[in-house]
This record gives structure tokens, C-alpha cells and sequence, in this order.
């Protein structure tokens, strides 16, 4: 690998003694792409960039007369710049190590196995169930990692794609004499598809620990998927029987799974800086995990987080590997099956 300079190796001191060199080295090396400038991207772009990963190439073509009220990267004076030139300007002076550029592009269309297969990962941020769709699709293709993640009013959620990912596992054992011995340990994780993920049912097993908010974004991203587009307040109508469908069909009670959260979230298209503070720390953090093959990833494969339910859930969805109680359900249609009739419509 290659060394870091003395520049580098000074502004990254602190974080070279918690995690060490080769991990430093990895991100130096790595490239990140994050397609949508919200908010939300703007924890995330913050977060890896002070972390020192090698570039980050931005993708919106937004104004910044248009840009989201959350993302604190654009600049009040950003006039005649799209919202990912801003926001590259402010990144830049925030680390001038990484190489922070924009790409022309909207984010609806622009990933494509031709796109992305110079990058070590893709952050799809702030985008429909269709986009992530067809972006899941292009990662699995050239095999580059994919997270996705959305902050609407109260709520977030995360998804994440590894394909087939190892890592370093560090182990730390108490010795007789007080002191700790260190190992580690090459482990693996798979990943599973968005379309897996949003079709598989949820057990019974799983029903005790899961998150309330699961059965609402199950609904709406499969909504999004069919309509190729977000889930607006207008689409209640459709939506409440569909999500009281799933509630029947898998049996959820309590929670998210009434009309009433589903109307607040429909209705709450902002982002909320808490919301976007923990989940952007969340993503930033696990796509540090996979550029550097070190941990485990905790968005395997779903991660929410909601004020309403005051924490955050990971939920394991579409594993065909049903030995372990941690893993979700098999594979299935239920999905198009609760959307039978408004795809027929």
C-alpha cells in the first residue's frame, strides 16, 4: 500500500491510533460515490471526508435555490451552482487530503453498471424504492456495495447490500494476569437484494424484537417500486389497505401499523437534523467498515430509526439461511401479493 504522507499522517493521528494504519491506508485508496445531495448526504459526505477516505464524487443537479432546508454544505450565497457544486466547495475546505468533485447527473437516473463500477461503494441517498431498485440491480452487477438511505419527518431508514463481503474481526480476551490478548479473525457476510429484502415475510420469531416502523416502510417502498416514484399524502387511500393487509397477513400489531402513523409519515417529506445526525453517523460509519474490510457492518440489512418508537432496529431480511434466529424469512411474493390489485388497476 501506499504511504501516507506527513500531512496525512498528522491530521489523521487521532484516528490512526484507534483504528490503525492498514485501515487508514484502505481508506486513503477508497472511492465513494454519494448519488443526491439531501441533508442526510451531507452527514454522511462529512462524516467519510474528515475520515480521510481517498475521493467523493457527488451527483445532483438540483439548484441550490431548490436545495434541501438540512443540508448545512450549501451556502446561503450559492446562487448559479447546482447543490453538489456546493456542496463540494464546503467539503473540500472541511479536508483538502480528499479529492471532493461533482458529477453531472440526476440522481433518479444516473446509476448504471457503467457508473459505478469505479467505485469501492455507492450511497444512494434521499430516493424512491424505484431508484434504489434499479441501483441495487447495477451494483450486484459489477459487485460494488450499495447502501441506500432515506430521512423523512420522525423517521430513517437504511439498506444496505454488501454482496458477498469480508472482513477483520478483532477479538479481545482478559488474561489471568490482568492483561487483554488481542486476536483476530477473517469472517464473511452475504448480502441479499432490495427486492428480497421488501418481499421476504417476517416470522413469528421475529415479531417480539422487530422494529413497528418495518410494516409502514415495507408498504411504501413497495408502492414506490410499482409507481416509480415516492409515496406522497395523496397515495393514502391506496396505501392504508395495503398496509393493513401485510398487518393481517403476517400478523403485526401495535405500533406503526395503524393508519394514523402512516398518514404523519406520508405527510412529512422534510428532514429532521436529529434524524439525520444519527443516521448519517450510522452510514458514514459502516461505509468506513466495508472501504476498509474491518467489523462487521450494522446495517445487515435494514436499519430504521424513528423518534416516535424512541430507538433504532436492524432488521435481517430475505436469507434464505433460516438456521440462526437472527436471520429473517425466506424469499417469497407476499409483497406482490399485498399490491395485487393496484397493479392490476
Amino acid at each position: 500500500m501506499v504511504e501516507l504522507t506527513a500531512d496525512e499522517a498528522a491530521v489523521y493521528d487521532r484516528q490512526l491510533r484507534v483504528w490503525g494504519l492498514e485501515t487508514q491506508q484502505k481508506l486513503r485508496q477508497s472511492k465513494v460515490l454519494i448519488v443526491g445531495c439531501t441533508g442526510l448526504a451531507a452527514e454522511v459526505a462529512k462524516n467519510i471526508i474528515l475520515a480521510g477516505v481517498g475521493s467523493v464524487t457527488l451527483v445532483d443537479d438540483t439548484p441550490c435555490s431548490a436545495s434541501s432546508p438540512g443540508n448545512f454544505l450549501v451556502p446561503h450565497d450559492a446562487k448559479d451552482k447546482t447543490v453538489a457544486e456546493a456542496c463540494v466547495a464546503t467539503l473540500q475546505e472541511m479536508n483538502p487530503l480528499v479529492s471532493v468533485n461533482a458529477v453531472a447527473g440526476t440522481p433518479g437516473t444516473f446509476v448504471s453498471t457503467a457508473t459505478v463500477s469505479g467505485y469501492n461503494i455507492v450511497i444512494l441517498v434521499g430516493q424512491s424504492g424505484a431508484v434504489v431498485d434499479a441501483a441495487d440491480v447495477a451494483c450486484r452487477e459489477t459487485n460494488v456495495p450499495l447502501i441506500a438511505a432515506c430521512s423523512r419527518g420522525l423517521a430513517g431508514w437504511a439498506f444496505a447490500n454488501v454482496h458477498s463481503h469480508t472482513y477483520i474481526k478483532e477479538n479481545k480476551t482478559d488474561q489471568s494476569d490482568g492483561t487483554t490478548k488481542k486476536t483476530t479473525e477473517v469472517k464473511s457476510v452475504q448480502g441479499v437484494s432490495w427486492e428480497a429484502a421488501l418481499g421476504a415475510p417476517v416470522e413469528k420469531r421475529q415479531m417480539k424484537r422487530m422494529s413497528p416502523f418495518l410494516p409502514l416502510l415495507r408498504v411504501c417502498m413497495r408502492f414506490e417500486r410499482i409507481e416509480g416514484r415516492s409515496a406522497l399524502s395523496s397515495d393514502y387511500a391506496v396505501l392504508e389497505p395495503a398496509l393493513l393487509n401485510l398487518c393481517k397477513v403476517e400478523g403485526h400489531t401495535g405500533g406503526s401499523v395503524d393508519g394514523t402513523a402512516l398518514g404523519s409519515f406520508l405527510e412529512s417529506t422534510e428532514e429532521m437534523p436529529a434524524i439525520n445526525a444519527i443516521l448519517g453517523g450510522v452510514v458514514a460509519n459502516d461505509t468506513i467498515k466495508i472501504v476498509a474490510s474491518k467489523g462487521e457492518p450494522v446495517i445487515n440489512n435494514i436499519f430504521m430509526y424513528s423518534l416516535l418508537e424512541g430507538g433504532g432496529w436492524v432488521e435481517r431480511l430475505g436469507f434464505r439461511n433460516l438456521s440462526s434466529p437472527r436471520f429473517g424469512g425466506l424469499i417469497s411474493l407476499l409483497g406482490n401479493q399485498i399490491f395485487i390489485d393496484l397493479q392490476d388497476g
